[in-house]
């Protein structure tokens, strides 16, 4: 089996990074792992370099961008050189997770996400607020992109790890923490008038 498929993807060897880009639209395997030989550990060291060397994110987001090239090949503008477009593509992504970051460092409208996810705690166990949180809860996550309600949901609600929820979603680990992440900077904005804020009786 190993040798069948080195023989499958050596036949690709020969081809320019535009033209496997052609041959991955068209669904071509061989061409997918060529293009990921060439590129991977490169794409992987600038990523680290971006990223204070914290090759955890670095790999999630190196997944993220080959998971792209899989889904979305015809994003690749081909009247671009390749190697300079999966370089912005990557680089974009740095420029993104440091905005995150950013973002992270602050409380979302000083709105804490445990409030949402432990309702044994002893804000929300007062019925009065408990009650109409969760229907609110609720109605905002069915509003959200489905992608979004559902990563919230299995991690929040099913207990869910990261890499179950990928197994489940089959995409990246570094796609589930972003849309969980976006689910939840969204949701906290959304219930934020249910922080602290005690309820008219």
């Amino acid at each position: 089996m190993k040798t069948k498929n080195l023989l499958k993807n050596i036949k690709y060897l020969s081809y320019s990074d535009e033209e496997l880009m052609q041959f991955i639209a068209n669904g071509k395997e061989g061409a997918f792992d060529e293009i990921y030989n060439r590129y991977a550990k490169k794409i992987f060291h600038f990523l680290c370099s971006k990223l204070n060397n914290d090759s955890e994110k670095a790999n999630d987001l190196l997944q993220d961008l080959f998971l792209k090239i899989i889904e979305q090949p015809k994003s690749f503008d081909t009247k671009k050189k390749f190697s300079s477009w999966i370089f912005t593509v990557a680089y974009n992504q740095c420029i993104n997770e440091h905005r995150r970051n950013k973002v992270r460092g602050l409380k979302v409208n000083d709105f804490e996400m445990n409030t949402v996810i432990d309702p044994d705690s002893s804000t929300m166990k007062e019925e009065n607020r408990f009650t109409p949180f969760m229907n609110k809860l609720t109605q905002e996550l069915n509003k959200l992109n489905p992608k979004h309600s559902t990563v919230f949901e299995l991690r929040y609600t099913q207990n869910m790890s990261i890499n179950e929820i990928s197994e489940v979603m089959e995409c990246s680990k570094g796609t589930v923490k972003s849309r969980l992440y976006n689910a939840t900077k969204k949701l906290a904005t959304l219930l934020q008038d249910f922080n602290r804020k005690p309820i008219k009786k």
